[in-house]
């Protein structure tokens, strides 16, 4: 008589879940962030499990990143959140890289920089009358010259743990990872140094810490997301970003960009150190932090 085979048990392997989040105005999606959001899907980084959350009607913005934020943390047990704006597209398998940068210990946050929706024409002639080419590729020169959502001090690493990223002040919200871990953290600050309060949308009401709130200051008003980096900075952690990755921005029409075209331009140049639009970082907003 044939004994028969003994099955050994497997185990579930229990997998890590991002939530990506995206608030819309109108629920209209263009077909950058369609193409970008069925790329994830066919190709979903190993060990993940991806969960979407559109949301339309948020034309305050301040308040849906808000009701996100504190909704992701308090309410959930997924590993880690993406802020992935309607108007911002990349290729899918560049995720598995922003939740690897995630991992190295000293990475905070990180984000996508994108490029604002505006070419401005006498930054691309001055570029390319610098580039001593007999041909030049418009798409990179466009690239180099544009103005990008980073902001503040540019430190690019060119060895080390931190090799090929760069860390930055400040960064758009439209591509921003935050996992659980570093939320921690910010929440820690968040606990001693903010009053909780309440968010209406959605369709229902949750607690938390007004992050996203906007800081004003002699300098000028600034948006939920260089707020939000204001205080990230402020609790003493870290933001980056990794200038290979191209992102769309979309407008009236497409913006496409890769950061590192702009930081090759700066090495020809021989600039060695970025600061971009000092004046926000200049003085000390703590008590505007607070708010």
């Amino acid at each position: 008589m044939k004994k028969n085979k003994q099955i050994k048990p497997t185990l579930a392997v229990k997998l890590k879940e991002l939530a990506i989040c995206t608030p819309s105005r109108d629920g209209m999606f263009p077909i950058n962030f369609v193409s970008t959001a069925e790329s994830i899907l066919k190709d979903v980084p190993e060990g993940w499990d991806i969960k979407y959350s559109l949301v339309r009607g948020t034309s305050d913005i301040v308040n849906a990143r808000n009701a996100f934020f504190n909704k992701w943390y308090y309410e959930s047990d997924t590993t880690a959140m993406l802020f992935l704006d309607s108007d911002v597209g990349f290729r899918g398998s560049d995720l598995k890289k922003l939740l690897e940068y995630s991992e190295i210990d000293g990475v905070d946050f990180i984000g996508g920089n994108y490029t604002k929706k505006v070419i401005e024409l006498p930054k691309v002639l001055q570029i390319a009358s610098k580039w001593k080419t007999p041909e030049i590729d418009m798409k990179e020169l466009i690239s180099a010259s544009a103005s990008y959502v980073s902001t503040g001090k540019h430190i690019l690493y060119e060895d080390g743990k931190f090799e090929g990223l760069c860390e930055i002040d400040g960064i758009g919200m439209g591509c921003f990872l935050i996992t659980r871990k570093t939320a921690n953290k910010l929440m820690s600050w968040a606990s001693e140094n903010m009053q909780k309060t309440k968010f209406t949308t959605f369709g229902d009401a949750c607690s938390g810490y007004a992050l996203f709130n906007p800081v004003s200051s002699s300098e000028g008003n600034y948006g939920e997301d260089y707020s939000f980096c204001m205080r990230v900075k402020e609790a003493g952690l870290s933001i980056f970003c990794d200038p290979k990755m191209e992102f769309s921005h979309t407008g009236n029409w497409d913006f496409f960009g890769k950061f590192s075209h702009a930081l090759d331009y700066f090495k020809k140049e021989k600039i060695t150190e970025v600061n971009m639009d000092a004046n926000k970082w200049s003085d000390n907003k703590t008590e505007q932090l607070k708010k």
